[in-house]
């Protein structure tokens, strides 16, 4: 039996595993033809395996591959690695990397991109402690209203309660995308003094989604504001993110070397061996 470990356990990924740019077009795109460049619409024909990554204002579309890994927060050593295609989201790989750990994990630090629905209720059913916070994609048509977090919900009737004191029922509309929907009554919405703060002039009625997980998410929220979860992010900043520096700038992990997913992942283990064997620190 794998004795548990009481340290967290640092969670992060790097894309900058670049093969090269992508190759530029023979031709101009027309105004009724506009260029389209994306993981749908190009492959690479000498290395399929990577995929098309870009960052608006800091780096061009580029074929790469992205590591995913997992680092000790005692003894600062490497516990598991996944290299997978730049197109990957690190979310979907929480799960993979804390099924291959040689110990047993008490608790979780990574940044927000992984703070995600199922990524909380997988913690929580594993009994893991998840210092994560959430996932804030954000949405500019919501700037300047009442966020979901600003209604209160009620286990006992399953509904909401608004800044104003109203209630919101659950729709009779079937789940969608893992979500209920729960609706305010219009002739509540239309002489509701906080009106302005909560919806806008084209609306009737304020509406809002509780997904299947929720539960699961405001235990990890709880968690987040104790002591404990805020040193554990304090040091994954300095664990994690000191890894993928010293990676790429020592280990040679900011360009692959060879083309194909399986020789990259010889190539992102080899340099994490040799990143974490001159610790000689105790595990």
């Amino acid at each position: 039996r794998r004795p548990p470990r009481s340290t967290p356990l640092y969670s992060s990924a790097a894309s900058d595993v670049y093969k090269r740019q992508v190759p530029e077009e023979p031709k101009e795109p027309t105004p009724s033809e506009p260029l389209v460049v994306s993981n749908k619409t190009h492959a690479s024909k000498t290395d399929p395996d990577a995929t098309l990554v870009r960052r608006p204002g800091k780096l061009l579309a580029q074929l790469a591959y992205k590591e995913h890994f997992t680092v000790d927060g005692h003894a600062r050593v490497i516990t598991a690695v996944v290299v997978t295609s730049a197109a990957i989201g690190d979310e979907a790989m929480l799960q993979p990397l804390l099924e291959n750990q040689p110990v047993s994990v008490q608790e979780v630090g990574a940044d927000s991109k992984y703070g995600t629905f199922d990524n909380y209720n997988y913690l929580i059913q594993q009994g893991i402690r998840p210092s994560i916070p959430p996932w804030r994609p954000g949405n500019p048509s919501h700037a300047g209203f009442f966020s979901q977090s600003a209604f209160s919900y009620n286990p006992l009737t399953d509904t909401y309660e608004c800044p104003g004191g109203k209630p919101l029922k659950r729709g009779n509309d079937k789940i969608h995308q893992d979500r209920w929907s729960f609706h305010a009554r219009k002739r509540d919405c239309s002489c509701c003094s906080l009106r302005p703060q909560c919806i806008g002039p084209t609306l009737r009625k304020r509406r809002i989604f509780r997904h299947r997980h929720q539960e699961a998410k405001d235990i990890a929220m709880a968690y987040l504001r104790t002591e404990q979860a805020r040193i554990t992010q304090q040091q994954r900043k300095v664990y994690a993110e000191w890894i993928n520096a010293e990676s790429k700038g020592c280990h040679g992990l900011r360009r692959a070397q060879c083309r194909g997913l399986g020789k990259v992942t010889i190539q992102v283990s080899v340099s994490y061996t040799h990143l974490t064997l001159p610790t000689n620190r105790e595990v």
